[in-house]
């Protein structure tokens, strides 16, 4: 549709105002797709514009969303193919896992828009989460992240590990598919913070610190728990059964664990801890099990602290199972047990 003869008007309407009439021709989930890209103050620009769309004149509308239509394709061209498009043909002739890390280089990673939503997210909470990776994973997050937030993020950690850091993040050269799905996932441990209370505040670990030291009281705390909060009691049993407990274990918990879970998962679940841990372990395997899994933890390099958490809980879980039916006692605290 071509645009209406008198544009004064239309020249009157700003740059965000426009973009809001946009969005609202989008449909709600291709706006959120696209608003998702902004930056927050740009992001409220907009969303306050949007909230007052309605006084702009329909003849208005269909102007701005021809003159962008426009705009398109002296910008992109009539040969432009959709990335749905491509990523049907290079599948088809490459196979899928080539396609996508072509396409990701074409089209830049698809974590990156998740990880600039992490401006919205506190430095000190980000700084947290850092702390808690791997050397590699902290430089990784910091290449991702919006330059402003980096630099905020990086002043935020001790200046013992700053030089360090930036310096892991200059090496950096080549970044495989898992550990840019690590970096989703750290990303998403983020955002989830924005819109939920944490689980794990310190007030649950202590709790379940307690507990572990009254083998007497235990079972009739924990029902008191429920009883009140069966939500606050899940975090507090998940604190209370975690994996540190292991190290605490009978050998016969410990050969019931060794033969339940596989060794990769063993890898990625020891990633991280004590000498101590892992010889307990350790002693409980054979020796074709014992090389397998130094084998495993030295093929895997660095993992992400979601992947070492999903792989304690999985070993928790299944080791308490099996204990409940084998009627054997897990010790919660040094020197305690509880049936």
């Amino acid at each position: 549709m071509p645009l209406p003869a008198d544009t004064s008007a239309l020249s009157e309407i700003n740059g965000v105002d426009r973009a809001a009439v946009l969005l609202l021709c989008m449909g709600e989930r291709a706006a959120a797709a696209v608003m998702a890209q902004l930056a927050p103050a740009e992001l409220l620009r907009v969303a306050h514009a949007m909230s007052r769309a309605g006084s702009v004149k329909k003849h208005d509308v269909h102007a701005i969303v021809d003159q962008f239509l426009d705009a398109c394709t002296q910008h992109g061209g009539a040969n432009a193919a959709p990335r749905a498009y491509l990523e049907r043909s290079l599948a088809a002739a490459l196979g899928e896992g080539i396609a996508s890390n072509v396409l990701d280089g074409i089209y830049g990673d698809r974590v990156r828009p998740k990880l600039a939503r992490l401006q919205w997210v506190s430095v000190t909470r980000l700084a947290d989460v850092l702390s808690r990776e791997h050397h590699r994973m902290q430089a990784l997050l910091l290449a991702y992240l919006p330059a402003d937030l980096a630099g905020q993020l990086l002043r935020a950690l001790p200046e013992s590990q700053q030089e360090a850091l930036l310096l892991a993040t200059a090496q950096l050269t080549r970044v495989d598919r898992e550990l840019l799905a690590d970096l989703e996932l750290i990303a998403d441990r983020c955002l989830a913070g924005l819109s939920a209370d944490n689980a794990d505040v310190p007030g649950t670990r202590l709790a379940a610190q307690i507990i572990g030291h009254v083998p007497d009281d235990q079972k009739r705390l924990m029902e008191a728990l429920r009883a009140h909060d069966a939500t606050l009691a899940e975090c507090v049993e998940a604190n209370l059964y975690s994996f540190d407990i292991l190290a605490y274990q009978a050998p016969e918990v410990i050969d019931l664990a060794v033969g339940e879970v596989s060794t990769e998962t063993w890898a990625t679940a020891l990633k991280g801890t004590d000498a101590r841990m892992r010889q307990v372990v350790r002693e409980r395997m054979s020796r074709l099990q014992e090389d397998a899994l130094a084998q495993a933890m030295q093929r895997l390099g660095a993992v992400s602290a979601a992947r070492v958490d999903a792989a304690r809980s999985e070993i928790m879980a299944a080791l308490r199972t099996r204990a409940r039916d084998a009627n054997l006692f897990l010790r919660l605290a040094d020197g305690e047990v509880l049936e």
